[in-house]
């Protein structure tokens, strides 16, 4: 199945990938709010990431909304543009970005990559969980079958638990139903 085009495959089969919810959960409150603006690509996060480079080429890709973060750099997209509503099937359309993505995080292996998917408040929270499960899974599988090695991905479902706005408005709801690709320098403990 894995030449087959991305739209036509079934929901991801099962990924060794360990889900860091506590550690994304921090990641994630330490506050995602930004643009792609030139600020993030000035920034040093590390200095075993080369955080400029990074923040310049990820932010050059359409559809990615680049930001820093405590340690890293939180590549966001719309999950909207990704799947289908529903769905954990990654839309045709949206392949080429995800390509980019992952042809960027190839050229820098020394990183760890966390990919968490969020939805927004309508729904059941455990079907909003499990659906974001399955789209992080999703990413997580196109980057390994697109040569990130999946000792470097971990990923997370959310469900409506991290919201990025309010739910009260339908601009609110889409803003929260993302994925965020987080990269990280690898600690010293993870290298061979």
């Amino acid at each position: 199945m894995k030449n087959a085009p991305r739209s036509a495959k079934k929901a991801p089969g099962p990924l060794v990938v360990a889900i860091a919810i506590g550690w994304a959960a921090a990641l994630l409150l330490q506050g995602c709010a930004g643009s792609r603006d030139a600020s993030v690509a000035e920034h040093a996060v590390d200095d075993r990431l080369p955080a400029a480079e990074l923040a310049a080429e990820l932010a050059a890709i359409d559809g990615t909304r680049v930001t820093r973060t405590g340690n890293g750099i939180e590549v966001t997209l719309d999950t909207d543009t990704l799947f289908g509503t529903d769905s954990a099937m990654l839309l045709l359309e949206s392949e080429r970005t995800i390509e980019e993505v992952a042809g960027v995080l190839a050229r820098y292996p020394a990183t760890r990559i966390v990919v968490t998917a969020h939805s927004d408040s309508i729904g059941p929270i455990d079907y909003q969980t499990r659906m974001t499960e399955r789209q992080a899974l999703s990413i997580a599988e196109i980057l390994v079958d697109l040569g990130v090695p999946p000792s470097r991905i971990e990923t997370g479902g959310f469900g409506n638990l991290e919201p990025a706005a309010s739910n009260a408005t339908p601009e609110g709801r889409r803003a929260n139903r993302r994925v965020t690709i987080a990269v990280l320098p690898e600690t010293p403990a993870e290298k061979p």
